[in-house]
């Protein structure tokens, strides 16, 4: 699907994690992996993800350390989406620094649908469409990819971002 970000779910619930990856599949939403909050950082690199999603996570320093450790094991400030549960209080109160840039999501009321719509907002979708070429190097924005004679190499988000402007 063009203009699709990448999401890595990150959650400690395992079945929150599968029915999430589920009903994205089931969207037609590719999901780079589902992880917990120890691996996701020692798997960032090779997953290469455009949106961090934090799947109910059980405490504010809980994820704010989550996100903390993703960014530095992937080198940039990654985006988050916080799927919360209805009862929380971070829905109607604003999130901490360490989470900007964030949004929230009731993980009740949301649907699949707009998860992707709030990503593809995080990821700064309008930007990254369309594949840019010069000459024989070729950089398709969206999946991070830069294409030339000696193959292809793949970016990651502040690379590619670069390299789009």
């Amino acid at each position: 699907m063009p203009g699709m970000p990448h999401l890595l779910l990150i959650g400690a619930d395992p079945g929150a994690l599968t029915l999430w990856r589920r009903g994205l599949a089931q969207a037609g939403v590719t999901v780079a992996g589902a992880l917990g909050p120890v691996e996701a950082p020692l798997r960032l690199r090779a997953l290469r993800p455009s949106v961090l999603v934090l799947v109910e996570p059980a405490a504010i320093s809980d994820a704010c350390a989550t996100v903390e450790r993703c960014r530095a094991a992937a080198e940039s400030v990654l985006p988050v989406l916080l799927l919360l549960p209805p009862s929380s209080p971070w829905l109607r109160a604003p999130l901490p620094d360490g989470l900007a840039p964030a949004s929230a999501l009731d993980a009740l009321t949301s649907t699949p649908a707009d998860l992707v719509r709030a990503a593809r907002l995080l990821a700064g979708e309008e930007m990254a469409t369309a594949t840019l070429a010069v000459g024989v190097i070729a950089l398709d924005p969206v999946e991070r990819r830069l294409r030339g004679p000696a193959g292809d190499a793949f970016l990651t988000p502040s690379e590619a971002a670069l390299l789009a402007v």
